[in-house]
């Protein structure tokens, strides 16, 4: 039994460096514009589960890149690396559900893609859903969670955040305000005992 265990452990030490010196390989191949090459790379690594080489492969069907032009396959590929938590994929997954393109124009869909996006940190996610909050676009209307993502959003970078948060709280009682600073004292307290998102 001891034997069967060191081999195991055997085979995931030379498995999982294998597996990211082909992802990488990939990501050189896509960069020097040899796509075919990128694909022979990725796909293997996707159709096993790699959700980073499930993403490229959505960017790659979604934007014509080394394969046809695909929408569907785009969306199914970023649905399988969302689902594991990419949270870039989960972000092109839900602008596909507010655009209705290869997928249902669903608002509840991208809000909940946008949500897992943004609590991992991924700024224009932030900023998506804060509109869908003030909308009330697959969400309940909610202005203090608009704002607590605006907020988080602008201090990100995301200018039309920060013109947003301006125009929100013209429109905000006080106390709502300060529930909205509240929630991003939490969400940023809990950012740092977990740490920033790695992306792969």
């Amino acid at each position: 039994m001891a034997r069967i265990l060191v081999l195991l452990t055997l085979c995931f030490v030379v498995v999982l460096p294998a597996r990211a010196a082909d992802f990488d390989a990939g990501v050189v191949a896509f960069l020097e514009g040899d796509y075919p090459g990128a694909l022979e790379h990725w796909r293997p690594l996707a159709e096993d589960g790699h959700d980073g080489a499930q993403f490229n492969l959505g960017i790659m069907y979604r934007d014509g890149r080394g394969v046809p032009q695909d929408l569907t396959e785009a969306a199914w590929w970023f649905a399988k690396s969302a689902e594991q938590g990419h949270l870039r994929a989960q972000y092109a997954l839900a602008v596909m559900y507010v655009e209705g393109r290869a997928v249902p124009k669903d608002f509840a869909e991208a809000a909940k893609w946008y949500g897992l996006a943004a609590e991992q940190g991924h700024a224009l996610a932030q900023y998506n859903l804060a509109v869908l909050f003030a909308n009330g676009d697959g969400v309940a209307k909610d202005l203090v969670n608009a704002m607590k993502w605006l907020q988080i959003a602008g201090d990100a970078g995301v200018d039309a955040a920060v013109v947003g948060r301006e125009l929100l709280a013209a429109e905000m009682a006080p106390q709502d305000l300060a529930e909205a600073d509240r929630l991003v004292r939490l969400w940023s307290g809990q950012r740092s005992r977990t740490g920033p998102a790695v992306l792969r």
